[in-house]
């Protein structure tokens, strides 16, 4: 039984050792989480990232704010991918980023620096800061 465990124990690092946060051309993430504040105020968000080059992506984001607007916001999002430059770890990803978009009946701008953190392959936390800010769950696609 303890032969047993152990073995599980090992593959199981062995899958985090293996999270990759960033791939380049083609990677693609999904985020959702919580909006802690920032224009808009607290709320939900949600994005997509696409790699169009080894330290690129653009996607989509959806957010809905609660409060006194009860907002909904969507924007185009690029990511500058900084985790070979700072030669992170291969489970965390820094980026800047930039956004376009409405929020509510207004032009929405956004400025970010976000990190992702993966525990496994798939499954990482994320946390954005900037003039919104969020954390969550992110999901690897590729």
């Amino acid at each position: 039984m303890k032969k047993w465990i152990a073995g599980i124990a090992i593959l199981s690092m062995a899958q985090f050792a293996n999270a990759q946060a960033w791939q380049g051309v083609g990677d693609q993430k999904v985020q959702v989480g919580f909006n802690l504040y920032g224009e808009g105020g607290a709320g939900l968000m949600a994005t997509y990232d696409y790699g169009v080059a080894e330290k690129v992506s653009v996607g989509a984001g959806m957010n809905l704010f609660f409060g006194d607007n009860n907002n909904f916001g969507l924007n185009a999002r690029v990511n500058y991918h900084l985790q070979e430059a700072l030669e992170l770890p291969e489970n965390v990803d820094i980026y800047p980023g930039i956004g376009i978009g409405f929020l509510g009946n207004d032009f929405d701008f956004t400025a970010r620096i976000g990190v992702r953190y993966f525990f496994t392959p798939q499954i990482a936390v994320f946390g954005e800061i900037g003039n919104r800010g969020g954390i969550g769950i992110a999901y690897n696609l590729r």
